[in-house]
């Protein structure tokens, strides 16, 4: 198997905008809207200069099998430079290849050289597997956040 990881490209925008579509639909979630669509598709532009928002792509054997996406920022709190992770994705059959791991070093590495000091992912609670990944890749749990995703009322209905 020869796994390349490289920074995304323009070529790369569609596929990668349909591959995290797919990661949503994947996860329970609805498939993008045009409107979402066209965010991702802009955020994933603003990986390209790789400032302070990157984006790196796996290729096994010339296939495209998956990404990651993240960037850097300065902490409200005390101004050092945080790393998030905002989104890792792997086509099922390349999972189990190591191919997530690449994705998490490559950008933890990409983080670290630009100063971050933390570097955060944020995982489904009931996520077992998903948690015990992140953990093999020394990123663990400390804190948990709490959603409410219920909708607001409609209008009609006030």
């Amino acid at each position: 198997m020869n796994l390349t990881i490289r920074s995304i490209t323009d070529d790369d925008l569609d596929y990668v905008t349909d591959m995290w579509d797919r990661h949503v639909s994947e996860v329970g979630g609805a498939a993008f809207d045009p409107e979402t669509r066209m965010h991702i598709f802009g955020g994933l532009c603003r990986c390209l200069p790789a400032l302070t928002s990157v984006c790196f792509v796996a290729d096994v054997d010339g296939v495209t099998a998956g990404f990651v996406v993240g960037a850097v920022t300065k902490d409200a709190k005390d101004g050092s430079q945080l790393g998030d992770i905002e989104e890792l994705y792997v086509k099922p059959n390349f999972r189990r290849m190591k191919v997530a791991t690449a994705l998490v070093h490559a950008i933890t590495d990409w983080m670290r050289e630009k100063g971050a000091s933390t570097v955060r992912a944020q995982s489904a609670l009931e996520s077992t597997p998903t948690r015990a990944f992140w953990s093999t890749v020394g990123i663990t749990s400390n804190s948990t956040a709490l959603s409410d995703f219920t909708q607001p009322p409609d209008d009609d209905a006030r």
